[in-house]
């Protein structure tokens, strides 16, 4: 049927299209055809997010996400076995609350200019709390990046260089 009655509750419940009745056998070859290629293209998106999810939880590099105000709004899950802290403990925090008190002048400043630049600032050395309380030296290198949902950030690959 043609109505909207009939036609909503089975698109509601999971179909993917209809055809109305009598129908083309052409057009029932393309929505074939359109559905084949949807599902294809569905099938090497989740491939893609399960290749990145592996890499991600598998480096051992920290990979942030940072505001234009230092605020972290990612780490990858190395941030723990390098620095001893759970993404989620960071989250929401400022970045520069763990850089040595000595080197955050220096850090913010690469931070800003970092955020002018298109391309990927030079690498830079610093100080940065362990959760137990002691310091270890990082090297990282940041990029800014215009986000569809966040706007502006800055993604930084750190590595432990102690």
């Amino acid at each position: 049927h043609k109505d909207t009655e009939s036609i909503v509750p089975g698109l509601e419940s999971g179909a993917d299209d209809y055809l109305e009745v009598p129908f083309e056998p052409m057009r029932l070859i393309a929505k074939a055809t359109r559905l084949v290629e949807r599902k294809r293209m569905e099938d090497a998106l989740r491939k893609s997010e399960i290749r990145f999810r592996i890499l991600i939880e598998n480096l051992t590099d920290i990979i942030s996400v940072l505001t234009p105000d230092g605020t972290i709004i990612y780490e990858s899950p190395s941030l723990e076995n390098v620095l001893g802290y759970k993404p989620e403990e960071v989250i929401g925090k400022n970045a520069f609350a763990l850089v040595h008190p000595k080197d955050a002048p220096r850090m913010l400043d690469y931070f800003r200019e970092s955020l002018r630049k298109s391309e990927a600032a030079k690498p830079i050395q610093y100080r940065c709390r362990h959760k137990d309380d002691s310091w270890r030296i990082l090297e990282s290198v940041g990029k800014r990046f215009d986000d569809p949902v966040e706007g502006l950030v800055a993604i930084v690959n750190s590595r432990d260089i102690t």
